[in-house]
């Protein structure tokens, strides 16, 4: 049984941040890709999210693709947040707030 690709994304609007969850696996590492984006990684080099410390950064889509091992499916689903988390987002929405990308949840309005 296959199990369908999700992304969760928490945004806490207060602090300009978000963090996109691709697994719930543990933390081995995480890359510093700028001042604004960081990228945690499972002992297998994996993506397990990506920390994003201004919500306007623009997130590093092709490096993730060329360079970390990112399943397909999530990496369609992360195409729904580019270029920018910001850019993705409800400007309505509390200080705090959690969006289900997975494909059986609503696509968020603009």
């Amino acid at each position: 049984m296959s199990r369908s690709a999700q992304i969760v994304v928490e945004i806490d609007h207060s602090n300009d941040a978000a963090y996109i969850r691709f697994t719930d696996k543990s933390v081995a590492s995480t890359v510093e890709v700028n001042q604004c984006i960081n990228i945690d990684l499972d002992e297998h080099r994996m993506v397990v999210g990506i920390e994003v410390l201004e919500l306007a950064a623009e997130l590093p889509f092709q490096m993730l693709i060329e360079h970390y091992h990112v399943p397909s499916d999530q990496v369609e689903l992360l195409r729904r947040l580019r270029p920018s988390v910001s850019g993705s987002i409800h400007t309505d929405l509390p200080s705090y707030s959690h969006a289900d990308l997975s494909p059986t949840a609503a696509a968020p309005s603009k």
